[in-house]
């Protein structure tokens, strides 16, 4: 396996998704975006290569040793529904209350865009 020379995995973008995450969960979305080049490869070699008609063992002996290459997508493949070790069982929400809906919060409302601001 190797890096993709063509897309290559953008890890700036990756670090910045995974901030928090422990070894555990970096180990998990490797593992998980390896399986997702897998699968591309394997979906690849039997639509690209076999078309609709079921593959020879020549077949797949041709192109096994070909490099698979990891991309990006396949790490933003592999984070979709992935949920970090630190945050499973724990119900996460998001609150619809805005400024409008509190009462006598005008003075700290005014201070937290000046704090904003500088």
């Amino acid at each position: 396996m190797v890096l993709s020379s063509d897309i290559p995995v953008n890890f700036v973008e990756l670090a910045t998704q995974t901030e928090g995450f422990s070894a555990a969960d970096l180990t998990d979305l490797v593992t998980r975006a390896f399986h997702q080049l897998v699968i591309r490869a394997l979906s690849n070699l039997s639509t690209k290569v076999c078309g609709s008609s079921l593959c020879t063992k020549e077949v797949f002996k041709k192109y096994q040793n070909s490099p698979l290459e990891l991309t990006h997508q396949d790490f933003v493949v592999a984070q979709a529904d992935f949920i970090p070790l630190s945050l499973r069982n724990v119900r996460l929400e998001k609150s619809n209350v805005s400024w409008s809906d509190i009462g006598g919060t005008d003075s700290v409302f005014l201070y937290i865009c000046e704090i904003e601001e500088n």
